[in-house]
């Protein structure tokens, strides 16, 4: 139910679910988006893409696309981690960690 302790140089890392439309544009991924709940979407959709499975994957583009009425040609995950530190926490870089093309799915 609750998160573990972490201490002074323990990494956290976060996580954001983002697609990209025919156009280029840059879409965030989000719970509402695909109707679930945030454990459900971290559960089962980030995890999926860190795991690289793609029938989940596609499940949860087809809910998004489906309920959003757009079209998606990439889906990608992007880390965002934090350093915990005596000073307070700071962010690190974010990165791509998996990305996907959709037409591949």
């Amino acid at each position: 139910m609750y998160n573990e302790a972490h201490y002074n140089g323990d990494i956290v890392r976060q996580y954001r679910v983002f697609g990209t439309l025919p156009d280029g544009t840059r879409v965030a991924i989000l719970p509402e988006h695909v109707g679930v709940t945030i454990f459900q979407f971290d559960g089962y959709f980030i995890e999926a893409l860190r795991l690289s499975d793609v029938e989940q994957i596609k499940f949860y583009v087809e809910l998004f696309q489906t309920r959003q009425q757009k079209e998606l040609t990439h889906v990608y995950l992007e880390e965002y981690p934090w350093v915990i530190s005596e000073e307070g926490s700071r962010q690190l870089p974010s990165q791509i960690v998996a990305e996907y093309r959709v037409a591949d799915l």
